[in-house]
């Protein structure tokens, strides 16, 4: 089985690379055979891990990574990130781990493809 491991730095609104990643994510999720998949949230991209967020128009990026949790994706917000935000556990997305570099180290070199947007 694939391991891929998408690192998301983007804030969550603003442009379309948060949405693209969890798209394509999405999709290979719902593969018949589906790879290992991880999700790790950087700086401004924490901000989607966010419970209670609502979405203008279209499905919410928090919405989006419920599902792909609920998928058997991990979902991993960067601690470091969160704190300078001053976001706490607490608040975020059920299923939402919180990450550190050495994990986003480990997930890095034990994945198979790591796509960065």
């Amino acid at each position: 089985m694939q391991n891929i491991l998408f690192i998301v730095n983007a804030p969550p609104y603003g442009s379309e690379r948060v949405l693209s990643a969890l798209r394509l994510a999405t999709q290979l999720a719902a593969e018949e055979f589906p790879p290992a998949l991880q999700v790790f949230l950087l700086s401004d991209a924490v901000g989607c891990v966010l419970s209670g967020q609502q979405a203008a128009a279209g499905v919410p990026l928090g919405q989006m990574l419920a599902e792909l949790i609920g998928a058997g994706v991990r979902v991993y917000a960067c601690r470091t990130c969160l704190d300078a935000r001053g976001l706490t556990a607490d608040r975020l997305l059920a299923g939402v781990e919180v990450g550190t570099m050495p994990i986003l180290a480990k997930l890095t070199l034990d994945a198979d493809k790591v796509l960065s947007f």
